[in-house]
């Protein structure tokens, strides 16, 4: 049987032990998985902070490049700038030897012009008749006078048929720029039924910028055409050339109302004047 002592003694040892042990027990770091957390957290946040450096990285270099283009986008513009700057002179300087040309042609065309009428003065046929400067390679265009003698006039028209007629004026004479050019004639001719520029006689000559017709209407403006215009036509061969197939829906075309009507716009038309002394050579019923 134990004595009272040693029981004593026995606990008094397992208290002190238990006293010792206590506090390294209370001391004993945090468990592995807590810590293992905050490293993973702690790694999470770096390759967050690489990412956000990657990125700026990223939008650096995008607007460099950004800048790149829009620099060399300047540089195309100002190029295509330039390279219209130098066209544009380049037509100025175009256009200012066209005109020297031009203008030197014209004097030529003057001089070659006052030399065939030196030449031709005496001569017997018509100084000023265009068709004789025609013949002889004068091809100036320009305003031409006619010898203060009377003519006879032939108009010779065709149709889209091929069929041609012609009217004919014994006595065909036009006044000078001072009575605006006014028209007379008479002694009609010809294999046309109908005369139809009788209608037209003693009348000035209008154009769209000089209204000399004896109509409210401005003819001029109307046919489309400069003609010796009364109130308003009768015939009009100097109206608008249509083509066939549009050549019967106007009454602005080129018009003989005595053969096709007023809407029928004829193929062609040609005005031929001569004096009325001419006697061509050959066949005496010619006309040229």
């Amino acid at each position: 049987m134990q004595s009272p002592v040693s029981t004593h003694l026995a606990w008094l040892c397992v208290i002190t032990v238990s006293l010792a042990v206590y506090p390294a027990w209370l001391q004993k770091p945090p468990k592995r998985k807590v810590i293992s957390g905050n490293v993973k957290v702690l790694g999470c946040c770096e390759e967050v902070k690489e990412l956000k450096m990657q990125v700026a990285n990223l939008t650096a270099l995008i607007e460099e490049l950004s800048k790149k283009q829009e620099d060399e986008m300047g540089n195309a513009l100002v190029q295509v700038m330039e390279l219209e700057g130098t066209l544009k002179q380049m037509d100025l300087r175009l256009n200012d030897v066209e005109g020297k040309y031009s203008e030197m042609n014209n004097q030529l065309g003057i001089v070659q012009l006052q030399a065939a009428q030196t030449v031709t003065q005496t001569s017997a046929d018509a100084v000023y008749d265009c068709s004789s400067l025609y013949q002889r390679n004068y091809r100036t265009s320009g305003v031409y006078k006619l010898l203060p003698d009377e003519f006879l006039g032939t108009p010779e028209l065709q149709d889209w048929n091929g069929n041609i007629r012609y009217a004919q004026y014994n006595h065909f004479t036009l006044s000078n720029e001072l009575n605006s050019y006014r028209l007379f004639l008479a002694n009609y001719s010809g294999n046309i039924p109908h005369d139809s520029m009788r209608y037209h006689n003693n009348t000035a000559f209008s154009t769209k910028d000089k209204d000399n017709d004896k109509c409210v209407d401005h003819c001029a403006l109307l046919r489309k055409g400069g003609y010796w215009y009364n109130c308003c036509t009768d015939s009009n061969l100097n109206g608008i050339y249509y083509r066939n197939g549009e050549h019967n829906k106007s009454t602005d075309g080129i018009t003989w109302y005595g053969w096709h009507g007023k809407t029928y716009s004829l193929k062609r038309v040609e005005m031929k004047i001569r004096p009325a002394d001419f006697k061509p050579q050959g066949d005496n019923n010619k006309v040229e």
